[in-house]
């Protein structure tokens, strides 16, 4: 058998696109990595604020339609960008929740004092499944 210098090309350059998908899986699992460490903790922190607040609120929900309307938004828009930093589970719960919020905030038969307390429940599990992932990466590297 006899293997010509295009043979050895075409194997290394099959090799070389081979190390650079590899690479490049890897550069964006550290990428993630480092994003949740650093990102994660403050969005976590700002939705339990807002989980907290909505709490408050609902001690007497008939005055305070318009403070836990404002409330939904900042939830939403802080789960919007939990989103794009999780994976697994949290996000597809992340996902449904922001699902809810969309729902609660359609019109104004979908926003009852139940609905919210769906919510602020959700936004709670959502909380502890975020602490825990986040205890899981401090093993990890």
């Amino acid at each position: 058998m006899n293997i010509s210098f295009s043979d050895v090309g075409n194997v290394a350059s099959i090799l070389g696109f081979s190390l650079t998908i590899i690479i490049l899986l890897l550069i964006k699992r550290i990428k993630s990595f480092y994003i949740f460490r650093i990102r994660v903790p403050e969005i976590s922190i700002r939705l339990q604020t807002i989980v907290s607040n909505i709490s408050s609120l609902m001690n007497d929900y008939e005055s305070s339609h318009y403070s836990i309307d404002i409330e939904v938004a900042k939830c939403e828009i802080a789960l919007k960008s939990l989103r794009k930093k999780i994976s697994g589970s949290a996000k597809k719960s992340v996902k449904e929740l922001i699902e809810k919020l969309y729902y609660y905030q359609k019109n104004q038969e979908n926003k009852t004092e139940n609905n919210i307390r769906n919510i602020y429940v959700e936004a709670l599990k959502i909380i502890e499944e975020i602490k825990e992932i986040q205890e899981d990466y401090k093993w990890e590297r």
